[in-house]
């Protein structure tokens, strides 16, 4: 106790206070509260499904995913063959960035999303690209494809 009591001295009485701030933040050892990393160098990436890149981030103690759809992938025909389950089973909460996907639920319910939209899915679903255009989602559960 009597290195941090000279320490928040010495902080008390300099000229520099945000220097000495930094130095005591390194002292004892304190993380930063930000923390940022970029797709353009991703922690992970899985390219083992057809039509489908997954690259995902740990931020803040948490995963964060982008994944692309290119025109033509649907789950049951490009993931269901290697997670080997007759749905998929992973929550997702996400946002679409580009393009238009379709999900179609095991208790019939079918919604379209695109560009803009922010989703909740259950487990329980099938899902495709809609159109010609390569689909972006991030999402923020965690999950993909395992």
């Amino acid at each position: 106790y009597l290195i941090f009591i000279i320490i928040l001295l010495k902080l008390i009485f300099s000229d520099n206070i945000n220097h000495s701030l930094i130095k005591l933040k390194k002292r004892l050892k304190i993380m930063s509260s930000i923390e940022v990393k970029s797709f353009n160098n991703p922690d992970e990436v899985n390219t083992k499904f057809n039509n489908a890149k997954m690259e995902s981030v740990n931020v803040g103690g948490e995963r964060v995913i982008r994944i692309t759809l290119h025109p033509g992938w649907k789950w049951s025909s490009d993931v269901k063959p290697v997670v080997q389950t007759e749905s998929c089973q992973t929550k997702h909460l996400g946002i679409i960035t580009s393009g238009t996907v379709c999900c179609k639920h095991d208790d019939g319910t079918e919604v379209t999303y695109t560009k803009g939209d922010a989703y909740s899915i259950d487990p329980g679903h099938d899902a495709w690209v809609v159109g010609d255009e390569t689909a972006e989602v991030i999402e923020f559960h965690g999950k993909w494809g395992e």
